[in-house]
């Protein structure tokens, strides 16, 4: 198998050390005036054991428009003869001139039922209205559908009839107005798509003998994916990607069960299971006897979702992705009485978001939805945008293939997505860009030059990025103000990792993030602490000697005074978390007081730093991550550029106060722990590898 090139936007982003592709125009306009239209093909009778024919009335519902009857134009067997058209079958085997008869005739069925399809779609008068009222706009179409015949009808082929966006091309090709179209059941369970913050992949394949799989390449796609959200490979690669090879299917079901995965990349071949005058698609797997066990959909969401190990619910991974052919299709009815395929079993087993193939996938296709489903899923961006990205991709680089066709996505979303999903990109975003500023900053083989040219281009992505996403959130002034914390976050850690404290561009990036954390605090005044973050600029711009004012706030003095006194109050009227972190954030600003007031009378004493360090370690939020993200941010403030601004001694104290605080602690929590608690001996934790073929 020949290696699949990189991707463009893997490429233009190597300089920079692996930052995942921006948010250009073309992708900020399909985001930010998403308009989602509504639409459901309903029928009497039960939802199984029904042929399509002329002969069947559907009820069309459309957002709020009146309901339509229509009549599918094509009787059952005559819609499988195409489908089998679009099935590659015999065309690597034979001769020339057939396999060009074959060819042929696969284009011929792609438009005949194209058009057909859309024809059919157009005669929906609300449907045209909806379309016509969201013109210009990014259109999420929802397909709900009650009836499993229709689950065979390939309806992302559609091609535009008159009325609909770019009329005679296919409706989710053309560009007057992109279309995501999604697939949904009525009888889904309740979850709903929601971005985890930290995602945890599974990758399985089934390399079998005879039926090889592009595991590498897949496994590079992913690798791709993730680089830019790690900060120490060695470390956290192995917690963000498990890849677990040619198991069988109590194997994949310990593995779900052993740890919360968040994503599943399934990559194996597509087979069929014949029983009890039933026949269902499955994925194949293996069956730890040297053969190959046939998994039905339900078999597969049985393993997805079982008891969490130790725990009393079931694991729900939010996506599922499958590089499977055919798991987007229904055996036909009657062989299928349920209609079921295996993307519908596994979206109705509650995972909210599942990807698949209604035809054969060929291996190049797979590869590429693995790479830009993962690079947008893993960003938190809305999945519809990524839909319609694969599929233009697909149409661009696979254009001798119908790849683009066959992918089928179900999705389940919250009525609140839009903001949701949002504010998750937002969170990701400052994650990943974190991630990246901690990878320049252990470069110690890196000279000044390449490091400071790694930092501007950086910061010029980090801005292109930015301002995508300002286009986006419009008057949200929450939003402003977490972008604004973002801009600083960023330019502050490029400063860090600059090292030279003496290099003007340290100084541009302090200056930066000071502004950046004024400008947020305007935007959202009630996040004072974003003061204490400026004060800490302002200072140490002014110990690396530029004296120039802020755009906006107030002079290093004043605004210590006003902080101190906004904390002095907040101490008495909150608790909890909030009281922790206020009490971590007075003890910054006792460190900054003397580079603050540098005129004071009244010093800080060690009996202060002391006793409020002793206060926060007490706290029962001591601990855990809350004790590391202190403690980090402790060290940054004891190197360039800002020691130069705290008084190290008493900086030194906090930081032995506070390990200190944390020894006795966990002593004193073991000692009584030890007398009530006989030892016994544990197995060692599950690991799982890689298994030979």
């Amino acid at each position: 198998m020949r290696a699949w090139p990189r991707s463009p936007m893997v490429a233009a982003m190597a300089p920079c050390g692996a930052l995942a592709r921006t948010n250009q125009s073309a992708h900020g306009f399909c985001e930010a005036l998403m308009k989602t239209i509504n639409l459901e093909l309903l029928r009497q009778g039960p939802s199984h054991n029904q042929l399509l024919s002329p002969l069947v009335p559907y009820l069309a519902v459309c957002d709020n428009h009146e309901a339509t009857t229509l009549h599918f134009p094509k009787e059952h067997r005559d819609v499988l003869a195409s489908l089998q058209a679009l099935r590659y079958i015999g065309n690597q085997q034979a001769d020339e001139a057939v396999r060009r008869h074959l060819e042929d005739r696969r284009a011929h069925e792609l438009r005949s039922l194209g058009e057909m399809l859309g024809n059919w779609l157009g005669e929906i008068p609300g449907l045209l209205n909806a379309l016509g009222q969201a013109a210009g706009n990014f259109i999420h179409a929802r397909l709900v559908l009650s009836a499993s015949e229709l689950a065979l009808l390939p309806f992302e082929l559609a091609i535009s009839p008159p009325g609909f966006p770019g009329p005679g091309q296919h409706a989710l090709l053309q560009s007057s107005a992109p279309i995501c179209l999604t697939r949904e059941s009525r009888r889904a369970a309740g979850a709903r798509y929601r971005a985890p913050f930290r995602p945890r992949i599974l990758f399985v394949f089934a390399d079998l003998p005879g039926a090889p799989v592009p595991y590498e390449a897949h496994v590079q796609a992913l690798r791709e994916a993730i680089d830019p959200w790690v900060a120490h490979r060695d470390d956290d690669i192995p917690e963000m990607l498990t890849i677990l090879a040619n198991p069988t299917l109590g194997e994949l079901h310990d593995a779900c069960a052993s740890a919360a995965y968040t994503h599943v990349h399934l990559l194996a071949h597509g087979g069929r299971l014949d029983q009890r005058q039933e026949a269902h698609l499955t994925v194949q797997l293996p069956d730890g006897r040297g053969g190959v066990e046939q998994v039905t959909g339900r078999n597969l969401a049985r393993a997805l979702r079982p008891v969490q190990n130790g725990g009393d619910r079931l694991q729900r991974p939010v996506v599922v992705t499958l590089a499977v052919c055919d798991s987007g299709s229904p055996v036909p009815v009657p062989l299928n009485p349920t209609g079921d395929s295996i993307l519908h079993a596994l979206h109705e087993a509650g995972i909210p978001l599942v990807v698949g193939s209604q035809f054969p996938l060929t291996f190049q296709g797979s590869v590429v939805m693995a790479s830009v489903l993962y690079e947008y899923l893993l960003a938190a961006r809305d999945p519809r945008a990524a839909f319609v990205d694969l599929r233009r991709q697909l149409a661009v680089r696979l254009a001798h293939t119908h790849d683009w066709a066959s992918i089928v996505c179900y999705v389940s979303l919250a009525d609140d997505h839009d903001d949701v999903n949002l504010s998750a990109e937002l969170r990701r975003l400052d994650f990943r860009l974190a991630a990246l500023a901690r990878r320049m900053s252990v470069r110690t083989e890196a000279t000044q030059e390449s490091r400071e040219e790694r930092a501007r281009l950086l910061a010029a992505q980090v801005e292109q990025e930015i301002q995508g996403l300002r286009r986006r959130i419009g008057d949200d002034t929450g939003k402003q103000a977490a972008i604004e914390r973002i801009c600083a976050g960023t330019y502050r850690r490029l400063g860090v990792a600059i090292g030279a404290t003496s290099s003007p561009l340290c100084r541009t990036y302090a200056r930066l993030a000071r502004d950046a954390y004024l400008r947020s605090y305007q935007f959202e005044p009630g996040a004072s602490w974003v003061l204490t973050a400026a004060l800490r600029e302002q200072l140490s711009l002014t110990a690396l000697g530029d004296d120039r004012p802020a755009t906006l706030g107030a002079p290093a003095d004043k605004l210590w005074m006003a902080r101190d006194a906004s904390t002095a109050q907040q101490l008495n009227l909150l608790s909890g978390q909030n009281l922790f972190w206020a009490l971590t954030e007075r003890l910054e600003l006792l460190l900054l007081k003397q580079a603050s007031l540098p005129t004071t009378e009244v010093p800080v004493s060690a009996e202060e730093i002391t006793d409020l360090c002793q206060q926060i370690a007490q706290r029962e939020e001591w601990g855990g991550d809350n004790r590391t993200v202190l403690l980090q941010h402790l060290y940054r403030l004891n190197a360039p550029p800002y020691r130069d601004i705290v008084t190290v001694p008493l900086l030194s104290l906090a930081h032995r106060t506070l390990d200190g605080s944390q020894e006795k602690r966990d002593s004193r929590d073991a000692e009584p722990m030890a007398k009530s608690v006989k030892p016994r001996r544990t197995g060692a934790p599950t690991k799982i590898a890689k298994k030979k073929s």
